[in-house]
């Protein structure tokens, strides 16, 4: 897409021969984030599980079962669906985790209801995802879901129209520092 061959840097290059091409900073820190999830086990499995949770549950019988599930559990609260992965825009992934953390009462109790039920193929694969919320990725969600909140407010304010370098930087080095707390808090 930007590439410096036919790419859009080159295309303006050829009709303005002094510009200069900056690839954009929030997809740079998209690239970065992607390929680090893909590459550390952990993080890894957590999305692959988040992202079998979001098949799941967005099947008709399902999703109907888990707004039933809110209803019961929180009549006042707005129902939340479960939102779908993507390398490509990482705040779909923030948003992915908000909505498993802030409804993961209704999904256990969805899934425990449909490991009773009738239809035996829904029981199945509920057991399967029912053993893949265990503590590891309860505290993977917090842990991830607090990351992904600082990398989104950094993402978001580099995309800003009226981005200022010193804010950033600033913003930056905040992000950094709370990286580096949580790898502290972590050890």
């Amino acid at each position: 897409m930007s590439g410096h061959i036919s790419g859009i840097q080159e295309r303006f290059r050829r009709e303005v021969s002094h510009v200069v091409y900056v690839h954009c900073h929030a997809h740079r820190l998209n690239l970065v984030l992607v390929d680090c999830v893909h590459n550390v086990q952990a993080p890894a499995e957590f999305f692959v599980t988040i992202q079998k949770l979001y098949k799941f549950f967005s099947t008709s019988v399902v999703d109907e079962e888990c707004l039933k599930v809110q209803n019961e559990l929180e009549p006042v609260n707005q129902h939340i669906k479960l939102k779908r992965l993507s390398d490509i825009r990482w705040a779909c992934q923030h948003a992915a985790c908000l909505a498993v953390k802030r409804t993961l009462p209704a999904i256990v109790t969805t899934l425990k209801r449909l490991v009773e039920g009738d239809n035996v193929h829904r029981a199945t694969k509920s057991k399967g995802l029912c053993i893949f919320l265990d503590q590891q990725f309860l505290t993977s969600l917090v842990a991830i879901a607090k990351l992904l909140l600082m990398t989104k407010q950094l993402s978001d304010h580099l995309q800003s129209p009226h981005l200022q370098l010193a804010s950033v930087k600033d913003l930056v080095q905040s992000v950094i520092s709370g990286l580096s707390e949580m790898g502290t808090e972590a050890a």
